[in-house]
């Protein structure tokens, strides 16, 4: 090995991570079978917080449609002239209010959107996400 390659052994030693690992994939070398997916296994082993694909995306759809729905609602209570119950302070409006795409548009374009939203609701999914998303979650 080169004196570079051993300076760098010699601090991931230093640092706990060479016994770490090696610690890690003595335990693999034991299992019977091994790990699917030894990746996954060090980063599990390592503590490393694993979220599933399909979870992530069901949590990414969730925060979506939280935000849609916190923009129609501010955008409704602007409507119906209750600025001043946006914020309790003095800070910038922008800040509070979100940004609204346009700031002409009326309420009426909101209800539409809001009426749609029922429909989906009525046809089966939940105002928390359809049923596919919640299955999603809690199979992970």
């Amino acid at each position: 090995m080169t004196e570079k390659e051993v300076e760098y052994m010699d601090y991931l030693t230093e640092k706990g991570i060479l016994p770490k690992l090696l610690e890690i994939l003595k335990q693999m070398s034991a299992m019977d079978p091994p790990p699917a997916d030894p990746l996954m296994y060090i980063l599990h082993a390592l503590g490393c917080p694993l979220i599933p694909q399909a979870q992530m995306k069901a949590l990414e759809r969730k925060v979506s449609r939280a935000h849609d729905e916190l923009r129609y609602l501010r955008r409704l209570l602007i409507d119906l002239d209750g600025e001043d119950q946006l914020y309790d302070s003095y800070s910038d409006d922008d800040e509070y209010v979100g940004a609204v795409e346009d700031p002409n548009e009326s309420y009426d374009d909101y209800a539409d959107e809001a009426a749609a939203q029922a429909q989906d609701e009525a046809s089966g999914a939940t105002a928390d996400g359809s049923a596919q998303d919640q299955q999603e979650l809690y199979n992970h």
